[in-house]
């Protein structure tokens, strides 16, 4: 292969980065529901994309590597064309460059560039998941973070006092002195002592179907592994996919009332409440019992109602390799 040919591919992250990355096959699933897709209805969020990256390869192709990586973005929005946007798309997205270095973070409302014009591509869960999670974590509490690795809430607690852990297979690329990370799967973290409050945002749906580092069908383990690790009494806040009906998604698992309540036997819910998808913008305070859309969140604050028994069960001195 020649070296301008390799410049190129390294240039669009060849391979393909997202058919062997479940973070960014995860990401796809997310923005075809998100847009409402179903599958075999309409083509997949997988080969927009494609699409988007044949764009890049056929400027990068035309311009030439050398060319291409020496060229000078526009200023103005209305110089960017079509295959420049769908570059820059691409770059910023969870294939790019910061992904590959792991610093792609799953923010609320990520932006769409188009030829001449810039859009919202959706407003996704996080909206409300983020505001109820730093409203439910208790003063001063120590935290832990499950499954953490794509998301700012772990330095933002940090940020306003609280010591925190992140427990994710892939580490957590930001640092606070309120900050440590154990780069492993839940199933294997030890601590010295039980914290405070746990925090699952957006994670234990995934853990059903084997991410993480978990066993497949592992969400009802990783609840029951969090009442060993907190403190009892200790605060549960727990963010998951909800709709009238249980399934399985693509990537994650999606609860109802049934399940829900399955999820969270062990623990005795103080709070609870949902929010709703009713377009691709827009989500609405609720109920479990009263849906505004087909697919919403339930927002769930709960308190470790165990004896203690086990809880903390091994030192912190045998915390895996990666852990600071």
């Amino acid at each position: 292969m020649s070296r301008a040919r390799q410049r190129l591919r390294a240039a669009l992250g060849w391979p393909a980065r997202r058919l062997l990355d479940p973070r960014a096959r995860w990401t796809a699933d997310l923005v075809d529901d998100q847009l409402g897709g179903r599958r075999g209805q309409r083509p997949a969020v997988h080969d927009r994309l494609d699409d988007l990256e044949d764009l890049a390869r056929r400027q990068l192709a035309a311009l030439g590597a050398r060319e291409a990586a020496g060229r000078a973005l526009p200023v103005a929005l209305e110089d960017i064309d079509e295959p420049l946007a769908a570059l820059l798309n691409w770059a910023a997205g969870p294939d790019g460059p910061a992904a590959q270095a792991g610093l792609w973070f799953n923010e609320p409302v990520p932006v769409r560039l188009e030829a001449g014009r810039a859009e919202v591509l959706l407003v996704n869960e996080r909206i409300v998941e983020q505001p109820y999670v730093l409203a439910a974590v208790p003063s001063g509490a120590s935290v832990l973070d499950v499954g953490g690795a794509e998301s700012t809430l772990a330095l933002a607690l940090a940020s306003r006092g609280h010591a925190v852990r992140v427990v994710d297979p892939r580490g957590y690329p930001l640092a606070h002195p309120g900050l440590t990370v154990s780069a492993c799967p839940l199933s294997e973290l030890r601590l010295s002592d039980p914290v405070d409050c746990a925090v699952a945002l957006s994670a234990v749906e995934h853990f059903a179907l084997g991410h993480y580092g978990a066993a497949a069908g592992d969400d009802r383990d990783a609840l029951m592994r969090l009442r060993s690790l907190v403190r009892p009494g200790g605060t549960l806040v727990l963010t998951v996919p909800f709709a009238a009906h249980a399934r399985v998604e693509g990537f994650e698992r999606v609860y109802d009332l049934e399940t829900l309540e399955e999820l969270l036997r062990g623990w005795q819910v103080v709070d609870r409440s949902a929010a709703w998808r009713v377009d691709r913008l827009t989500w609405l305070a609720g109920t479990l019992e009263a849906p505004w859309g087909e697919r919403g969140v339930a927002l769930v604050t709960a308190v470790n109602a165990s004896s203690g028994a086990g809880a903390a069960e091994a030192s912190s001195d045998s915390a895996p390799p990666g852990s600071r």
